[in-house]
């Protein structure tokens, strides 16, 4: 064998060895790139994970010297009742302090209870910024309304949203909705549209939604109507009263389902045909109700689903409006807000058994993509 034939035996041998060693390199220079990348990203989830630690760590430890104290004056306290057994005034004033006690007790813990910074936050900065334009519009075109619900418990409570919660609530009375309608016609990014549902609880429920309809956020809108009260047997029989008509509205609109070309449950309505038809039900029980301020009440809409609590107030109970700051900006409340809340919810500070727990719409992690984009282009964050 010449030299030339053995280059060449020696170079088949060695060629392919030599290219798997130069793929060999390339993989270790890639995997080491990769190998870097990650423990920067480990030592981001570190950074994250300890920051996480140190916060629930801070609020657990103010939590547990929050009980502690609580403990103490409250043991500092009943040290009080043998003293005051006899005594009925004393016995009045210690009630009272212990009360006011395990007040500050629950307003500590909802003012530390952290903000929600998942999926349901970012549900809660789109529905912000639907409560900030609707604020906005009604002040600027003299419409009254007021935060109520799960909205005005979330701004007493937390001077915000409840960290659980991902809607918002409010009401105003329906001349003022009907005039906020006919503005809403000009406005370009926002609308008032009517959804119906003809399931338990049925209702025709006007919701402040953008006109982009791939951001499915959206504000509940209650109204209410003028009523006559004198006294408080009246306010009894006028809410009786408006109990039967209400269930006259949903019987008639049961009997009026077949007749319709699908069953509706919470959607806007476009055959204008059905449309008719069951505005005719509305409009003709609304008829009940007067519609001009000359009186001393107001009364929750037969619009709205049943109510499980009595929802008729004297006119001074709601008016004038208040404020009260929610996610940093004004909003108008009823003129009492926490009686309000305590017809309600009763111990409206009171820990809830549902606490975290989220009962509204869900969304899908499509819609929840749209939502990210539409924040990222509005530069909102928290």
């Amino acid at each position: 064998m010449n030299i030339k034939e053995l280059g060449r035996k020696v170079f088949k041998i060695i060629c392919p060895t030599y290219k798997q060693s130069l793929k060999i390199k390339q993989l270790a220079e890639e995997n080491n790139i990769l190998l870097e990348e990650n423990r920067k990203t480990l030592k981001e989830f570190e950074g994250i994970f300890e920051a996480f630690k140190a916060s629930t760590q801070d609020y657990m430890e103010t939590s547990r010297l929050s009980i502690i104290c609580l403990q103490e004056h409250i043991n500092l306290i009943e040290g009080k009742t043998t003293r005051v057994e006899n005594n009925m005034v004393d016995k009045m004033l210690f009630d009272v302090e212990l009360a006011s006690i395990k007040l500050q007790a629950k307003e500590n813990f909802w003012r530390l209870y952290p903000k929600n910074n998942d999926k349901i936050r970012k549900i809660q900065h789109t529905t912000n910024y639907l409560l900030e334009n609707f604020a906005r519009i009604c002040e600027e075109n003299n419409i009254a309304y007021w935060i109520q619900g799960g909205t005005l418990l979330g701004a007493i409570r937390h001077n915000g949203f409840i960290p659980w919660d991902d809607d918002a609530d409010v009401g105003m009375m329906r001349q003022d909705l009907n005039k906020l309608k006919e503005i809403l016609k000009k406005n370009e990014e926002f609308e008032l549209s009517d959804f119906y549902h003809f399931d338990a609880p049925l209702c025709r429920m006007p919701k402040f939604i953008m006109k982009d309809y791939k951001i499915t956020c959206f504000i509940d809108v209650f109204v209410y109507d003028y009523c006559e009260i004198t006294n408080d047997s009246t306010k009894e029989d006028y809410w009786e009263e408006y109990k039967l008509i209400r269930q006259k509205v949903v019987d008639d609109m049961i009997c009026l389902a077949p007749s319709l070309e699908k069953y509706y449950a919470h959607e806007i309505i476009s055959n204008k045909q059905d449309l008719v038809k069951i505005e005719q039900i509305f409009k003709y029980y609304n008829s009940e109700f007067p519609k001009f301020k000359n009186v001393n009440g107001i009364i929750w809409s037969i619009d709205n689903f049943t109510s499980d609590w009595k929802r008729i107030f004297d006119l001074d109970f709601i008016f004038p409006l208040q404020t009260v700051k929610f996610e940093g900006r004004d909003y108008s409340t009823p003129r009492y807000p926490k009686a309000y809340l305590k017809m309600q919810y009763d111990d409206f500070m009171e820990i809830p058994e549902d606490i975290g727990i989220q009962k509204h719409q869900r969304y899908t992690p499509e819609e929840m993509d749209k939502i990210t984009t539409f924040l990222k282009e509005k530069g909102i964050s928290e």
